[in-house]
C-alpha cells in the first residue's frame, strides 16, 4: 500500500492490515484520539491553572501523533509517534524533580520541554529502535526517583498511581499479543489490540493527573488531598 504523498512507509509492524483508503489503519488511527478525548475532558474540569496543565496539553498532542502515524503509515509521523511516547517520560520525570527539589517548581514547564528536547535528539541521532529504550531508561529513572519519594513517608495517596500502573501493564500485555500477532485478525477494522492499548493508555494519563493532582507543585511540596480543589485549599 503507498502512504500518504508518496512518503516512504514505517518501518514499524502491527496486527492490522493496511487499507488502500484515507486511513492506512482504521481502528489503530482512530482509537489513537482516545488521548485527544481525555485531554479535552481532563483541561475542561481542571481547576488549577499551574504546571498540571502539561498532562491534558500532552495526552492531547499524543493522539494528534499517533493519529497521523496510522493515518498516513509514514516514517515520518513514525518518528513523532515514538516522540509522543517520551512526552510521557519526560513529563514524569520532570514532576518527579519537582518534587525532590532539585528544579525549581517555576521552571518546571521548561525543564519538560528541555528533557523533550534532548530526549528526541537522542531519538533522531541514534536511530533505529532507540526510541524503546530510550523511553524505557526514562520511565525506570521516574520509578527510582518515585521510590526515593515513598522511602521519605510523606503521606503520599499511591491509589491513582497503583491504577495507572495496572492499566499500564494490561495494556502492555495486549500490545504483545498484538506485535507479535498472538492474537490477531488483520482485516478487522473495527477492533486491533494495539487500538485497546491506545484507549487504555488513554486512561494512565487520568489516573496519572489525579496522582500528581495531590501535590502543590507552584507554590510548596506539601501534599494535599486527591481531588481537592483550589477553592477548599483557600
Amino acid at each position: 500500500m503507498i502512504p500518504w504523498f508518496g512518503w516512504s512507509p514505517a518501518t514499524m509492524h502491527f496486527c492490522e492490515a493496511l487499507t488502500a483508503g484515507p486511513l492506512a489503519q482504521p481502528a489503530n488511527a482512530v482509537s489513537s484520539l482516545a488521548f485527544c478525548a481525555v485531554g479535552v475532558s481532563l483541561y475542561r474540569t481542571m481547576q488549577e491553572k499551574n504546571a498540571l496543565l502539561l498532562f491534558p496539553i500532552s495526552a492531547f498532542l499524543v493522539g494528534i501523533t499517533s493519529f497521523l502515524y496510522h493515518a498516513s503509515w509514514t516514517f515520518f509521523f513514525q518518528v513523532f509517534d515514538v516522540s509522543s511516547m517520551l512526552m510521557l517520560s519526560c513529563l514524569l520525570m520532570s514532576f518527579n524533580a519537582a518534587r525532590l527539589s532539585l528544579v525549581d517548581k517555576r521552571r518546571l514547564p521548561v525543564v519538560y520541554v528541555a528533557l523533550l528536547v534532548l530526549s528526541i535528539a537522542a531519538l533522531v541521532t541514534l536511530r533505529g529502535k532507540s526510541g524503546e529504550y530510550i523511553f524505557g531508561v526514562e520511565i525506570a529513572l521516574v520509578a527510582a526517583m518515585e521510590a526515593v519519594l515513598a522511602r521519605r513517608r510523606l503521606g503520599t495517596d499511591y491509589a491513582p498511581f497503583l491504577k495507572a500502573l495496572a492499566v499500564f501493564l494490561a495494556a502492555y500485555a495486549i500490545w504483545l499479543t498484538d506485535v507479535h500477532e498472538l492474537v490477531c485478525a488483520p482485516d478487522n477494522h473495527y477492533l486491533q489490540g494495539h487500538a485497546v492499548w491506545h484507549v487504555l493508555n488513554a486512561f494512565c494519563f487520568y489516573f496519572l493527573y489525579r496522582f500528581y493532582r495531590q501535590f502543590d507543585l507552584v507554590q510548596s511540596s506539601h501534599a494535599i488531598p486527591v481531588g481537592e480543589t483550589d477553592a477548599h485549599r483557600a
